[in-house]
Order: C-alpha cells, then structure tokens, then sequence
C-alpha cells in the first residue's frame, strides 16, 4: 500500500465527477462523494484505491497495483492529476 497527499482542488465536486468519469472510462468503478471514496479502473492494468479529504489535503491510499508497476509512476500520475 501507498498513501499520497494533493492539495484539495476547489472544486471537489467537479473533481468527483471527473474521476467517476475516468473510471468508468478505463473499466473500472467509482463510488464516493467530495468527502472520501473508492475507485479501480482497470486499463491499462487494474489499480484500486481510495481517497479521503483531509482539511486542504486529499489522501490518496493505493491499495491495489500490479507488481511491475512502480509505485513513483502511480504516485506521478496520481499529482499529475490534481495539477
């Protein structure tokens, strides 16, 4: 498991639908509010996990990933997100 930390966007609502979106999009499932929730997708490989707000930070806890994957790539793409 890897925990990771990004800045709450200021719009969390239109951030929980983007990322109910993409994972719908990548096969995968969303379920979760602007509080906290759980995601997977599972193209290109299957990567589940789950998100809490806490005060101006989301935490962000990677509880799935194949083994090959490392996981500073998941992390990247995870901060690249929220940019």
């Amino acid at each position: 498991m890897s925990t990771y930390s990004v800045p709450k966007p200021a719009d969390m609502a239109a951030t929980v639908k983007t990322l109910e979106d993409m994972a719908q999009k990548n096969g995968g499932k969303f379920s979760g509010d602007e509080n906290s929730g759980s995601f997977s997708i599972e193209r290109p490989a299957k990567v589940a996990g789950e998100y809490a707000v806490d005060g101006d930070e989301i935490k962000i806890t990677i509880t799935e990933k194949p083994f090959i994957l490392p996981a500073s790539m998941i992390e990247g793409a995870i901060k690249n997100f929220f940019k």
